[in-house]
């Protein structure tokens, strides 16, 4: 499909002249007309501001490359205009004969307008389903500029006025392109660019350095606001980390549980954390710290995995609890329903590197899981752990301090019904203590972990007595 090159003076038809009654919108690259044309399809007209530089071919061939772009969240061209007309101007009583040039593009019209007029707080507005496909579409649209062209794009101004929302509420990015024409070809060199502060990296706003992280930057700012509001951001940072996850979770959970048609509450705050804990490290302050659309990517389809295979689980009645520790590295996560821990083995130095274990499912059969994490700089030492039949994992305790990679785990101290375990690491920072049912018991782990064990949480079986009792082999 190639764009269709609309004259002037049929776009001003459809348009009423770009009359104020059908403009739409207005931004750094252009104002926003709707225009119905003569077979009743409405699309939006964008006539764009001057630009120095670009002649005839040049606009031509760029439009012509993003009209091979599609994707289900990126805005469609359709259409566009170049037009040079002619007029003459008197100055100090002289007539001075000079051009005009008009640019015009036609994209798709979508009925729900821009992300910014839907954005609330957490206990009104859009439910967590519809918020989540919006997440979701937005990732997977910037995913495909970053890592599916020959060409990476940079949108370089990404905001909620630039993603648009059709009449299911998916979402699809707009104006993702134009920085091209404004700024010339995308590189990693210093330049300007027309984003809007609150959404710019630190990187830009105190060095005008641009690369692909910037865009993630304005992704995190964008999920925060999704999640909790236009504010979202702004409040994240008031306080630290995990008191926000805390907070947001909390109101999101209220509201899950008023609701009668939220019948899998845990699975939807689940997915939640994991978006927010996505958001905070695109808005890390160091732009080597953010991840990239990849790993984003692989992230939130490893979070609907994880629901997926939660409904299942609910049938079991395996408690998820945490997590604990700092919002770094990468998510991991067991499949399978754990019934009963077999051993665990802790890799620690001054801090927690890793951790592995084996558990049984509720039909007998072993699942080995890591080790997740790293070796530490003096490959540090590895404590194992095996439990009898008549052992099980009661309680954790252990600390929490930050580093130069950000909030990690630093000791661990392990109670069974039997005895106590450690502690592992050396105890220091702020000390947390895991809560759990008086007949339960640990089965099971997840986590985040990179160089070190960043975060964890448990698996909970709430009847531990039970399980023997019933002697299932687990």
């Amino acid at each position: 499909m190639t764009a269709r090159d609309l004259p002037l003076r049929y776009l001003e038809e459809i348009t009423d002249g770009f009359s104020d009654s059908r403009k739409v919108g207005s931004g750094g690259y252009g104002e926003v007309y709707k225009g119905v044309e003569r077979a009743g399809t409405e699309i939006a007209v964008k006539k764009l501001y001057h630009m120095s530089g670009i002649d005839d071919t040049q606009f031509r061939n760029e439009f012509n490359n993003l009209m091979k772009i599609q994707h289900p969240n990126i805005v469609r061209l359709i259409g566009y205009c170049y037009q040079v007309h002619k007029t003459h101007i008197e100055r100090k009583g002289e007539f001075v004969f000079s051009s005009i040039i008009y640019r015009v593009l036609c994209f798709e019209y979508l009925q729900n307008g821009s992300l910014d007029k839907h954005l609330c707080e957490e206990s009104h507005g859009l439910d967590w389903c519809t918020r989540y496909k919006i997440i979701k579409g937005t990732c997977e649209g910037l995913y495909y500029l970053h890592e599916r062209l020959k060409e990476s794009i940079y949108h370089l101004d990404l905001k909620p006025a630039n993603i648009l929302l059709d009449k299911n509420m998916d979402p699809k990015i707009a104006d993702f392109g134009l920085s091209r024409l404004f700024g010339g070809t995308q590189t990693h060199t210093t330049r300007n660019c027309k984003g809007t502060e609150y959404y710019m990296p630190p990187e830009y706003i105190q060095r005008r350095q641009i690369s692909n992280k910037y865009d993630i930057f304005s992704l995190g700012v964008i999920i925060l606001q999704i999640i909790a509001g236009p504010l979202g951001y702004s409040k994240c940072d008031d306080m630290p980390p995990q008191q926000f996850i805390e907070l947001v979770c909390k109101k999101w959970r209220d509201r899950m549980e008023a609701t009668s048609n939220y019948a899998s509450t845990e699975e939807d705050c689940q997915r939640l954390k994991r978006c927010i804990e996505i958001a905070l490290r695109c808005v890390e302050v160091e732009r080597k710290n953010r991840p990239s659309m990849r790993d984003i990517i692989r992230e939130l389809k490893q979070i609907d995995e994880t629901s997926s295979s939660m409904s299942s689980w609910n049938k079991v009645r395996i408690a998820k609890i945490g997590q604990w520790g700092g919002i770094g590295g990468n998510y991991r996560d067991i499949e399978v329903a754990p019934c009963r821990l077999g051993s665990l083995m802790i890799g620690c130095g001054e801090v927690i590197y890793s951790i592995a274990f084996s558990y049984y499912d509720y039909n007998g059969q072993q699942h080995k899981v890591g080790p997740w994490g790293g070796d530490g700089p003096d490959k540090g030492v590895n404590h194992t752990i095996q439990f009898s039949l008549s052992e099980y994992l009661t309680g954790i305790s252990g600390t929490i301090a930050s580093s130069p990679y950000g909030v990690i785990i630093t000791s661990l101290t392990l109670v069974t019904n039997t005895r106590t375990y450690g502690p592992y690491g050396q105890v220091g920072g702020t000390p947390f203590q895991i809560p759990i049912q008086i007949k339960g018991s640990i089965v099971g782990f997840f986590g985040r972990v990179g160089w070190y064990v960043d975060a964890f949480g448990i698996y909970v079986n709430p009847n531990q007595d039970a399980t023997h009792e019933d002697e299932v082999l687990c």
